[in-house]
């Protein structure tokens, strides 16, 4: 991973992509104003590399060739969105509460996920990065019948992806919705016209607990979801 396009992630992206590695200790990034919020310590490494040879010591599996992408932000308490909002690359981390981030560290872990960019699709307004908050279904339901909507999405999503450097990667949709957008003809077209005419989309079953499914059977299910993609992992 070339450092100084890791920077300008960061400093563009931060706030709605990470990377899907994981130190597995937890850290507290602010124990006054969010108490109760604990990132996986990797999200300090994220913010302390500075250098192409800290990059390739702390963290040497990023890849750019292969982007998961979920669908949104999920609603936070306040005080804990006020830490996470001026730190970067800490989605997709959190170590507390309710959240879900360890089901997909461990489903990455053991199904050649590990390394990759992930994303939310919903965060562009005005071709600005906007993260849209929040939990509920109907609300997120309702806008991705808007095809203008799910335009400037995509095309936000390929401005992110440009600007990552990534050619030709396979990308896997986080749950039905998101895959539905990206393989849309029109979405497909506008992926492969941005990062190569070999970009594949895949899905793979949300990571959240809310499917039910134990988690030894969610990992084993996302394995077989990516049995014809196993060339790209």
């Amino acid at each position: 991973m070339d450092y100084q396009i890791f920077d300008l992630m960061r400093t563009r992206y931060g706030l709605c992509g990470s990377w899907t590695v994981w130190i597995e200790s937890p850290w507290s990034p602010d124990s006054i104003r969010a108490p109760l919020l604990r990132l996986d310590s990797v999200v300090r490494t994220f913010g302390e590399v500075r250098s192409q040879q800290q990059l390739d010591t702390e963290l040497p599996s990023l890849r750019t060739d292969l982007v998961l992408v979920a669908l949104n932000f999920a609603e936070r308490a306040a005080g804990i969105t006020a830490v996470t909002d001026r730190l970067s690359f800490a989605s997709f981390h959190e170590e507390c509460g309710r959240t879900s981030d360890r089901r997909l560290r461990d489903a990455c872990k053991a199904n050649g996920l590990e390394g990759a960019y992930i994303t939310d699709l919903v965060k562009m307004q005005g071709g600005k990065v906007a993260p849209f908050r929040s939990s509920k279904s109907m609300p997120i339901n309702t806008l991705l019948r808007d095809p203008r909507f799910v335009r400037e999405q995509v095309d936000g999503l390929c401005e992110e992806l440009q600007t990552l450097g990534s050619r030709n990667p396979l990308i896997v949709g986080l749950g039905a919705q998101v895959y539905k957008a990206l393989y849309a003809p029109a979405s497909l077209d506008k992926l492969r016209e941005t990062c190569g005419n070999g970009t594949q989309v895949a899905r793979i079953t949300h990571y959240s607990s809310m499917t039910g499914m134990a988690l030894p059977t969610y990992i084993s299910r996302v394995g077989q979801e990516l049995a014809d993609f196993r060339d790209y992992l």
